[in-house]
């Protein structure tokens, strides 16, 4: 029988004794499957007073919701209250649990269609609160994710906001786990797996303004598998998806690959328009320099950030005079890092002149000005100012024009204005994610 369980946090923290308080769910026609507690993100607590929700897996295409009332300091006065039924879109359940198919290999591995994954991730942000939950469904054969964002209806229960199925293609997408960032975007990540296709990490999102019901920023891709797993149905059932608290802004997923044996993949990303816009800066030392023509000098360029996760950032010159040129050592840097700058100048004095420095991280840009010198030195003999560069020195990082739409840097690399252009996984200090075998 499934149970519903509290657990007094404050004395378990404290080191101490603590009591636990349990009421079973009612079982009728296989519902109330393993019940799924929200679990808070964000910095905004839920009202004060408010008691949890518990969801449990869909059965005749219903939601099961209940609150747990809990009072350590009278449990009699404790309760659980009656199933509220939510009806959510018809789904199809896989006729059979071993459904994934892997290239190379006749073992299958478990889709689990229909059972809620976690987590039920709640979020408060002030004008209402909002949950997402996810589980996998059939799709004509193959399995695919469906989502849901759940949110209160007035009247102590739930009342489904959006929902979707995400199944973009043949190949089959499972384990699913959704969470929401401080503005509202919404991150679900999962495995996906086929006959041609190496159990892979992938996500999918969306911004908290786009159409309902529609993962429109596409899908990234975390790794992409090259192993087949030989020795077992069960596949990565502790998939999860967090926010990290320092900026509420970075996901962090993780779940199961294959690397020469079952290992755990650990990556982070942001979704646009989260990311602060000073949750990075860049100075210069000094602000001026003088040098003679034909010289060069050198600045110092320090970066520093206030986010969960450092940002690549693209390093760049502007508003450099004629024939000055900049190069930086190196060309990026992660957000809190220090690169150098060498201005070289050619053949023409310029009195005191402003240039910009620009660090473009994914998402936004930040800006710093100096001043350059160029005063004369009788015995150079030079170039014209205005002569391109040999061939093999660096012409300075000139920054393309800023997109108008996003406020990035031009030239992305995705090909349409929602692709994965805006899911980049951002470089970590642990590269491309770090991993943990299982014993």
């Amino acid at each position: 029988m499934p149970l519903a369980c509290a657990y007094d946090r404050l004395r378990m923290i404290g080191g101490l004794d603590a009591a636990q308080q349990c009421f079973p769910l009612p079982v009728d026609r296989g519902e109330n499957f393993e019940p799924v507690p929200s679990d808070v993100d964000g910095r905004t607590a839920p009202p004060a007073g408010a008691d949890p929700y518990l969801v449990t897996s869909p059965v005749w295409n219903e939601l099961g919701v209940f609150r747990l009332h809990v009072d350590w300091s009278d449990p009699s006065r404790s309760f659980l209250s009656p199933r509220q039924p939510v009806a959510v879109a018809p789904y199809n359940v896989a006729a059979l649990a071993l459904v994934v198919t892997q290239p190379r290999t006749t073992q299958l591995l478990t889709g689990s269609t229909g059972i809620l994954r976690h987590r039920l991730a709640y979020r408060n942000f002030g004008e209402h609160e909002s949950m997402v939950i996810t589980h996998t469904v059939d799709v004509s054969g193959t399995v695919g994710v469906r989502w849901y964002e759940l949110r209160p209806d007035g009247s102590g229960g739930l009342l489904i906001h959006q929902q979707s199925t995400f199944s973009p293609d043949a190949h089959h997408r499972f384990m699913p786990s959704a969470a929401m960032d401080a503005r509202g975007n919404l991150a679900v990540g999962y495995s996906v797996s086929s006959d041609t296709v190496y159990p892979s990490i992938r996500y999918a999102g969306r911004l908290a303004n786009d159409p309902p019901g529609v993962l429109t920023l596409g899908e990234g891709s975390l790794v992409e598998g090259a192993e087949s797993q030989s020795n077992s149905a069960r596949w990565g059932d502790y998939s999860s998806m967090q926010v990290d608290p320092a900026d509420d802004c970075t996901f962090w997923y993780t779940t199961e690959y294959i690397a020469k044996g079952i290992a755990t993949r650990i990556g982070a990303f942001r979704l646009p328009g989260c990311a602060a816009a000073g949750d990075f800066s860049i100075s210069i030392d000094p602000a001026s320099r003088t040098i003679e023509v034909g010289g060069s000098a050198k600045y110092v360029l320090r970066t520093a950030t206030s986010a969960a996760v450092p940002e690549k950032l693209e390093l760049s010159a502007v508003g450099l005079p004629t024939g000055v040129r900049a190069s930086f050592v190196p060309a990026a840097v992660l957000a809190g890092e220090t690169a150098s700058l060498t201005i070289s100048a050619g053949a023409a004095t310029l009195p005191p002149s402003s240039f910009t420095v620009i660090a473009a991280g994914a998402f936004t840009r930040q800006s710093t000005t100096a001043l350059i010198e160029v005063t004369a030195r009788p015995d150079f003999v030079g170039v014209d100012a205005g002569e391109p560069p040999a061939s093999g020195t660096d012409a300075g990082h000139v920054a393309p024009d800023p997109d108008p739409a996003s406020g990035r840097a031009g030239g992305g690399c995705g090909t349409s204005a929602n692709a994965v252009d805006f899911l980049p996984w951002i470089p970590l200090a642990l590269a491309h994610g770090r991993r943990r075998r299982r014993r």
